[in-house]
């Protein structure tokens, strides 16, 4: 079973300046999920919701410290718009890998349940973003309660 990620240019476009920058970024990207009679499944990217600047305790190159009202208040949003939850947050600069590090899973695992109960949603995602020579990389996951793809 194949996930493909569908985002619109508005969405490509500011997923890109944010992985250029020098400090991470963190948010909740809203997506509709289709599923194809084969099985596949594509998430269809509705709105990026960014944290708030007054809710990070701690924003760097390399680490997000994040309240709660960064992100729960987009879960609201996904739970009256039927749409999955999706953790991001970038690896900001050019060539930057996307690749999720220990302390990414670490908060995936803290986060998915919450994600899925606030939103009323089965699944929890999680987009890493980064950036090589002005287009985007990523790494991506999408699990439910049994699994991961």
């Amino acid at each position: 079973m194949t996930t493909t990620l569908v985002l619109t240019d508005r969405i490509g476009d500011r997923l890109r300046e944010l992985a250029a920058d020098d400090i991470e970024t963190g948010g909740v990207l809203l997506a509709r999920l289709v599923q194809a009679d084969s099985g596949d499944r594509r998430l269809l990217a509705r709105e990026l919701i960014e944290v708030p600047e007054d809710a990070y305790e701690r924003r760097e190159a390399q680490q997000l410290l994040i309240r709660s009202e960064g992100y729960v208040p987009a879960l609201a949003i996904a739970e009256t718009t039927g749409c999955v939850p999706i953790w991001f947050h970038t690896h900001p600069g050019n060539d930057s890998s996307p690749a999720p590090s220990r302390h990414d899973r670490e908060v995936d695992d803290a986060l998915s349940d919450l994600f899925r109960l606030r939103a009323d949603s089965p699944y929890y995602g999680a987009l890493i973003v980064g950036l090589s020579d002005q287009a985007i990389t990523f790494t991506g996951s999408l699990h439910d309660d049994e699994t991961a793809s």
